[in-house]
C-alpha cells in the first residue's frame, strides 16, 4: 500500500467533499490521520487504523451494484 492523499482517501469512502469526509470520520479519525488543514499524505499504518476504526472502504463492485 502506497501514501494516500486526502482526495484518494475521499474516493475510496465515495463522498463528494472534504467536509463529508470529516463528518464520516469524525474526532477519532482525525486524532487516528493527525488532520491538519491543507494537503497531506497518510502512510499505510494511519490507513490501516482509519479503515479498522470506520470500516474497509466499498470496492468498485459494491459502488456501483
Amino acid at each position: 500500500m502506497d501514501f494516500l492523499s486526502k482526495s484518494d482517501l475521499i474516493g475510496q469512502y465515495n463522498v463528494s467533499t472534504h467536509k463529508s469526509f470529516e463528518r464520516l470520520i469524525g474526532a477519532r479519525g482525525k486524532k487516528v490521520l493527525d488532520w491538519k488543514p491543507g494537503k497531506q499524505r497518510f502512510t499505510p499504518k494511519q490507513v490501516r487504523a482509519l479503515h479498522k476504526l470506520i470500516g474497509e472502504p466499498l470496492t468498485k463492485e459494491e459502488k456501483y451494484h
